[in-house]
């Protein structure tokens, strides 16, 4: 009986994995272009400082996915915009008091759980305009990077709240 089970739960792996790798296309991320005006929005466009990696318009396992990959390999996302849509997570620090705000992203089946900080740009004021604890929020802003503590953690600086 175990021989069978576990035949039969090779076959539908064999046959799910199959499925998944037929169309390549499927698993570019959307880049948006935004329209250069002159010569230095030109120069930016060109190095990749204006794309928008729109993770919004991926599924929940692709955006999970992707998120993991940026959280892996920060260093070739480090300047690049970032929209990513999820919930506001808040997490304040008992030794320092300092607060950070992420948006946290699951995957389909919403048990496992992705994130990313962000600090919002200077036209937010805290808290009024800030999300609360586990509002829906849709955050653009560009990946960078801080050190604090003696570790190095990532972030989407200068975010703005997007609809």
């Amino acid at each position: 009986m175990k021989r069978i089970i576990s035949l039969l739960v090779c076959t539908l792996a064999i046959i799910t994995f199959a499925n998944c790798g037929n169309d390549k296309s499927k698993n570019k991320i959307p880049v948006k272009h935004t329209n250069a005006e002159n010569s230095e929005s030109q120069m930016e466009s060109e190095s990749g400082e204006n794309e928008i990696i729109d993770l919004t318009l991926l599924s929940d396992t692709m955006v999970y996915g992707e998120v993991y990959t940026i959280l892996m390999a920060p260093d070739d996302y480090i300047g690049k915009n970032i929209k990513i849509e999820g919930t506001c997570d808040i997490y304040e620090d008992d030794t320092t008091g300092k607060i950070y705000y992420a948006c946290i992203v699951s995957d389909a089946t919403a048990c496992c759980f992705q994130g990313i900080e962000f600090k919002l740009s200077e036209d937010y004021a805290y808290t009024e305009q800030y999300p609360c604890l586990g509002d829906k929020i849709c955050v653009e802003g560009k990946f960078d990077s801080y050190f604090e503590d003696g570790n190095t953690y990532y972030y989407l600086r200068d975010a703005q709240l997007a609809e």
